[in-house]
């Protein structure tokens, strides 16, 4: 889980100044007279699973910002005024092999972490053709759950209580069996038919997939295993047939990635080196927010580093920063490293969190479900957030 803490940093002409609190406080920071460094302090997590958190710099008298990498063509970033209030959290996170980020235990914590992830992968941008903000923007996979038939006949009040407990029940484990299958076929979408047997318990005796448009033998047999273990408040009288449609589609945010690879190595010594640049990667930061106000997003940043503990080579990989500039400007930062731990050639992910992103506003069910004959509400998909966009048309 992403735990941080926070440090208020000040950049001076001749010094800062900083002071440390835990996340969750809001602390103001106290400054101290300037010293002749130029750096930051690093302040240490007393939590080894903490990760640094720096608060965007605001500055008298601010030094330029790091110079752009020369495959960016765009215009400069102005550098921070004296006027200037202050910016945007800056959030750096702990370091971890690529694709090795440690995530929550338990199918829902992981799932929503990862739905949250990607949409800081993606950020937002005051640009009107950015993705999120168009208004059906939906950064999580989409999964809709529906009756498609009931041995019995018509849709009844009873049955319609069946459908609501099947999707207050199967919306996370059907989802991350999507999300399992998505990594592997990005572009995996469609409707699978699935056949429950509800005995007069309320447990489900039998699960199978009748017929599906995702041709993924994982993922069908994925879902058959979450299919038996749903929990219905209700039960029929006697054992039962239903028929579900599940409806899937990507979000607008690509999954992270994710690997089994653990790191065998204690990285605070490479994260301390860094961390003593923490203020010019605060403030290419600062200076891409105060061109846009409205400007946020991860910046992962994969290092390849020498046996020798220098960095060879920078690339952003996992993320894609709405300002190109602002990661072209870690990236150098981040390649002029040096006095890193030597003895191994190592490939480690370097992140931070530039920005503060806007809520998500609730939205309604992607496809809501028909009314009751009585006019018993029933509860719609689980939903994170935005609307959805609307399902593919079923085919002709």
């Amino acid at each position: 889980m992403l735990v941080r803490i926070r440090r208020c940093v000040t950049l001076m002409a001749l010094g800062c100044a900083c002071a440390s609190t835990p996340h969750s406080a809001s602390t103001t920071a106290t400054a101290t007279p300037p010293s002749s460094a130029s750096t930051a302090a690093v302040t240490q997590p007393t939590d080894p699973a903490a990760a640094q958190k720096v608060e965007a710099p605001v500055a008298a008298s601010a030094p330029e910002p790091p110079a752009v990498a020369a495959d960016v063509t765009a215009e400069p970033i102005p550098p921070i005024s004296e006027s200037q209030t202050p910016l945007p959290a800056f959030e750096i996170e702990r370091m971890y092999p690529p694709g090795g980020q440690p995530r929550p235990r338990g199918l829902v914590a992981a799932s929503t972490f990862d739905a949250e992830l990607a949409r800081w992968n993606v950020g937002g941008s005051s640009a009107p053709d950015h993705p999120s903000n168009q208004p059906k923007y939906h950064p999580a996979p989409r999964v809709v759950v529906d009756l498609a038939r009931e041995s019995g006949g018509r849709r009844d009040t009873f049955t319609q209580g069946v459908l609501a407990d099947a999707r207050n029940s199967g919306y996370f484990p059907f989802r991350t069996c999507y999300e399992q299958a998505l990594r592997q076929r990005p572009q995996l979408a469609g409707k699978t038919r699935l056949r429950l047997r509800l005995a007069a318990t309320g447990r489900v005796t039998q699960a199978r997939v009748i017929r599906s448009d995702l041709k993924h033998p994982d993922f069908n047999a994925c879902l058959g295993r979450a299919a038996r273990s749903l929990k219905f408040r209700r039960a029929p009288a006697r054992a039962r047939d239903y028929d579900f449609n599940i409806e899937l589609w990507p979000g607008d945010a690509p999954l992270p990635s994710r690997s089994d690879v653990a790191s065998r190595f204690d990285l605070s010594a490479f994260e301390r080196v860094i961390a003593a640049r923490a203020d010019e990667l605060a403030a290419c930061c600062a200076a891409a927010t105060r061109a846009d106000s409205r400007l946020w997003g991860r910046i992962a940043l994969t290092l390849q580093l020498t046996e020798a503990g220098s960095v060879s080579a920078v690339n952003e990989r996992e993320s894609r920063f709405p300002d190109p500039r602002a990661s072209a400007c870690m990236r150098q930062v981040l390649s002029s490293v040096t006095g890193l731990p030597a003895g191994k050639a190592l490939e480690l992910t370097w992140a931070a969190r530039c920005g503060e992103p806007p809520a998500l506003s609730p939205g309604p069910p992607a496809q809501p479900p028909a009314a009751p004959a009585d006019g018993e509400d029933v509860a719609p998909p689980v939903s994170l957030g935005a609307p959805p966009l609307a399902p593919p048309a079923p085919a002709s």
